[in-house]
Formats: structure tokens, sequence, C-alpha cells
């Protein structure tokens, strides 16, 4: 499990927002019965073909803010019964799976890859799933994105070059 370490712009993203706990979701009903009476507002006001499940941190302990949506542009007016939400741009490790291997490459992540690779998760941010056209016919991958960052502690020193010249001197990560 080797993700791609990108350099994410932000997003914006118009769709559902539904408070959920991500483990215990019906996430079908979500996508199917909820999403389905915008689907046809959100395409039209969307760019790209693709869609989005954003996981915003929320108040409550164990759950998020989850949006589907699509990636948009700007908006004058948000359609009634929409949202539009930010993805802050930064660091993100970048996962690809089918889609019957969702719930397994998270689970992977978070038990297997975050512990191993050095990086933390970046929970000022947002996780996110990206569904390109053809992923449920099993023509193309979804894409998990992980907010990353390294971990700091003031006993981890980095090298700076001095401004005044090519001298490298340590520092504490702040």
């Amino acid at each position: 499990m080797k993700p791609e370490i990108v350099e994410q712009e932000k997003i914006r993203i118009l769709g559902i927002q539904r408070r959920i706990d991500p483990m215990t979701a019906d996430y079908q009903k979500l996508w199917r019965d909820e999403l389905v009476p915008y689907y046809a507002t959100i395409g039209r006001l969307g760019k790209g073909q693709g869609w989005f499940g954003v996981y915003f941190p929320a108040e409550e302990e164990g759950r998020v803010d989850f949006v589907a949506g699509m990636a948009i542009d700007d908006l004058d007016e948000v359609p009634e019964g929409l949202v539009v939400r930010e993805i802050k741009g930064g660091k993100l490790a970048l996962f690809r799976c089918g889609l019957a291997e969702l719930g397994e490459t998270w689970r992977n992540i978070h038990t297997r890859w975050l512990p191993e690779a050095g990086y933390t998760e970046d929970e000022q941010r947002t996780c996110m799933e990206y569904f390109p056209p053809g992923c449920h016919e099993g023509r193309a991958k979804v894409e998990i994105g992980v907010p990353i960052e390294w971990p700091c502690c003031e006993s981890l020193l980095y090298w700076t070059r001095l401004s005044s010249g090519d001298s490298l001197v340590p520092e504490v990560c702040r």
C-alpha cells in the first residue's frame, strides 16, 4: 500500500451534508436515496464528471459532517437543500482502490500505513473520496485523500539555511 504524496489545491464542493458516524453510516442509502433528488442540479452546476465524498470535522465526538457532491467554481446562489464547503489545500496521501475495497483500504490506511509511514493525519483538514466516472463498473479506481503532515515535537530537530549565507543550523520543530 503505497500512496502518491501530492500537494492538493483547495476545492469547493456543492452537495448534500449529513452528520454521520463514519463507522456505521449507511452510505448506499445516503448516495442512492438522499442525493438522488439533487443529482441533476449538482451535475448541472458542478465541474468535471466525478463525485466527492468529504468528511468534515464536527463538534460531536465520533461524528463528521459528510458532504456528497461535486467540485464547483464560483456560485452566486446555493440551491435550497444544498451546501457549499471548501476542502483546504495542502499535502495529501492519495490512495487508489476499487469500489469494493473502499472499507478495507480505509482500515489499512489507519491501522498500517499511517503508523508505519512517519506521517500523522492533519485533523484540521478533511479526508475525502473521489469517485471518477467508471468506478462503479470497475473501469476506474476510487481515490482516497488523507491530509497529512510531519509529526512535530520539541525534541525533533531540522536543519535550516541561514538567510545570510550557506550555513545550516539546527532548529527545533514547532
